[in-house]
This record gives C-alpha cells, structure tokens and sequence, in this order.
C-alpha cells in the first residue's frame, strides 16, 4: 500500500480545521482534511497564546547580507548522549551543513527545486512587497533506527522496525523584520534502506565492544528506495527582555512536513544567558530527527571586553501526524511495518540545552530531546537522543 493511499485513508471522515496557521492556501486545503478535533485544539491553543503576546523590547538587529561563506555546522546525534543505557529507536544520526550563498550555488544544491516547490504551494505569496533578507544551507547526514532486541536476527514485530535514512538537504530562510517573523523553507531528498548505517553501527560497536546489531535484512525500504521531503515553517518573536547582562526571547512557530514524513505542528522556544544574534538565527525546531541545518548568519566581531554569546535554551512543539515512511514504509514493501492503525497522531517533543560561544570563532551545544511514543503496541515507547553540535562561524 501506498503512503499516499495510507494518508487518505486516514484523513476521510476526519474533522475539518480552521485557517489557524499563516500557512499557503494550497497547503492549508491539503492539510486542514487529515486534522482531528484533538489536534485542532492543542494547535488553536498554541496559536491563541502566541497571538496574544506583545513584544516587550527590541533586541532585534537588521539582518546582514548574506556572505559567500558563513560558517559550517556538524550534528551529532545518539540516543546514549540523553543519559539513558539505550539503544535502539532513533539511535543515531549527523548532519554536516554549509551556509552561505554557497550553499545555494553549490553543483550538488537543490535550491532551485526548492524554490519551485515553494512557488507550487504559493509560500513566496507571503514575501510580496516586503523588504526582505534571504539565508541559505547546504547539508547531507544520515539517521539510523532500530528495534529493543538488536542482537536477534529474526524480524520482530512488536518493536520498532529497522530504518536508515541517508540525505541531502537545502534550507532558505526568509527574514521579514516588519512582522517580527522568520520563514524557514527545506528540501530532502534521501534514501531509504541502504546498508550505510548497519557499517557505521558496526564500526561504533566493533570499537566501543557493543553488541552486533543483526537484524538490518529486515529494515525499511530493503535494497534502496529515493524518497523526499519539503518542509516550511512560520517563526515569530513574542516576548524579548533584557534585564541587565541577562537577556531573553520567546518565540512560537507553525510549520508543515509533507512526504516521507507528514504532519503539522505547532511549539514555542525560550533562551536566555548572554546573546549577540538575533532571535530569527536561532531555530531548534527545524529538525525531524537529525537536525536540517538552518543557515547562519556572518560572525559578529568580539572585542576583548564583551563576553561571548552563551545561553540555555528549552522549548516544545505538539505535532498531528499523519504518515512517517521511516515506521510504515513507503512504496517497496518492508517486511517489518507499523501499521497505519497503530501510528500515534497527536505527538509531543520536547528539547533543552546550552550553547557557549569560543572567541576564535567556534561553538559547542549540548542537547537532549524526548518525543512521545509514537506508535501504539507491545514495543510503544518514548523515545529520547541526545546531540552534539559542533559550529564555526565565518
């Protein structure tokens, strides 16, 4: 079965939505038919509290123009850095990115397919007649999943299937400071069911003495299968104050996946310590698993007696799912799947962390995430990762 056929089914009978998220028309009509009458209420709640939050003082700065080369970014992901003895869900991933009008002029950019498809769904409609600044990110990475029981190498059924996931990215982010809001728009497009990521978790346990996972015959998309993924979102400032040395910034968002994955959500992130950047550069959301790599902005010069940035973030998001091709495959049949009976569609997520900025233009974050179970059955279960996320801004 289809996941095309999958997400109808799902979706006929279900309640309809109102116009809640600043989303393109197109998408809205696409979207609004699969939202139950749950979701419409975590989402119209979300959305409620954010629209009723003024801004509280203006740290906002106006956006640079874009360099050739900003900076590079390496993600790192695994499911032990969350201080849990697991191993298994989503158990590991990276994603490098490049940012930078290279990124957009790379050979390998998927940029302007990007910006077709952003045109497609009407998204540049919302930029019409308004003074704008444009980032851009180029990236690849992985993202590995597995069962409870990697040492067996019988399918198992009652736990989450085997998935690898390897992918190339494009992100364009959008700056319109008149709205207090930043557009994030990427483009994956990947891989399924590779053997790259049963020899890298080989390689990792063959030197660290783990146990041998050996059940990857039975993953997802078994033998190679081309998938994709669009994702736009809508973030906006709703609070920002500084009290001394302190500062801080709320910011809410509404976003869409459509593809391999398939949902809409809505969540809110906080950070506060020392900031030099912008609220709209800072974008812990834009991320399904391993991280997209949202673009960077040119390095702000340090002098000896200003601190550098450093600062704790949290925040959340609730998202309506309808379709995640990484548990019930996709159009190769997969002889371990989670049927579309079983997929949870209410989720939550919920992520906190610390950056800290070095003078010679370097920077480390430390993060944990934890999502809801997302799928109904014997092996249900939350999951948890942590990342690493290594910068070097230009």
């Amino acid at each position: 079965m289809s996941p095309f056929t999958t997400i109808v089914r799902r979706t006929e009978g279900a309640a309809s939505a109102p116009d809640l998220l600043p989303l393109p028309a197109r998408l809205r009509k696409t979207l609004r038919r699969g939202i139950g009458a749950d979701a419409v209420a975590l989402l119209l709640v979300a959305a409620c509290c954010a629209s009723s939050q003024t801004v509280f003082a203006s740290h906002s700065v106006t956006p640079p123009a874009e360099a050739y080369a900003s900076g590079w970014s390496l993600y790192l992901d695994n499911d032990r850095l969350s201080l849990t003895e697991s191993d298994e869900d989503y158990t590991a991933g990276f994603s490098l990115v490049l940012a930078g009008r290279r990124a957009r002029d790379h050979r390998l950019s998927l940029d302007g397919m990007l910006g077709r498809v952003n045109r497609w769904l009407g998204v540049q409609e919302h930029f019409a007649g308004e003074t704008t600044q444009r980032y851009h990110s180029f990236g690849f990475g992985m993202a590995a999943f597995t069962p409870k029981e990697i040492s067996d190498p019988a399918p198992r059924f009652d736990q989450r299937p085997y998935a690898c996931l390897a992918f190339m990215h494009n992100t364009r982010q959008t700056v319109i400071l008149a709205r207090d809001a930043s557009y994030l728009t990427s483009l994956v497009a990947g891989l399924l069911g590779t053997n790259l990521c049963e020899g890298i978790q080989d390689f990792i346990h063959d030197a660290t003495n783990g146990v041998e996972a050996r059940g990857w015959s039975h993953q997802i998309s078994e033998g190679g299968e081309p998938t994709l993924l669009w994702r736009g979102g809508r973030q906006k400032l709703i609070h920002e104050g500084l009290s001394g040395d302190s500062h801080h910034q709320i910011t809410w968002t509404a976003d869409a996946q459509l593809g391999y994955v398939t949902d809409i959500g809505a969540g809110i992130s906080w950070r506060w310590g020392n900031l030099r950047t912008p609220w709209w550069s800072f974008n812990p959301q834009h991320a399904e698993y391993a991280p997209l790599g949202p673009p960077q902005i040119p390095r702000q010069p340090v002098a000896a007696h200003q601190a550098v940035e450093s600062y704790v973030w949290a925040g959340g998001t609730v998202r309506y799912r309808l379709y995640n091709a990484l548990l019930q495959g996709q159009f190769r049949d997969s002889e371990v799947e989670i049927s579309s009976g079983r997929l949870n569609s209410a989720l939550l997520e919920l992520w906190m962390g610390f950056a800290h900025e070095f003078r010679s233009g370097y920077e480390l974050s430390l993060s944990i995430r934890v999502r809801s179970n997302e799928f109904d059955g014997p092996g249900e279960k939350s999951i948890a990762w942590g990342s690493l996320a290594f910068r070097h801004l230009f």
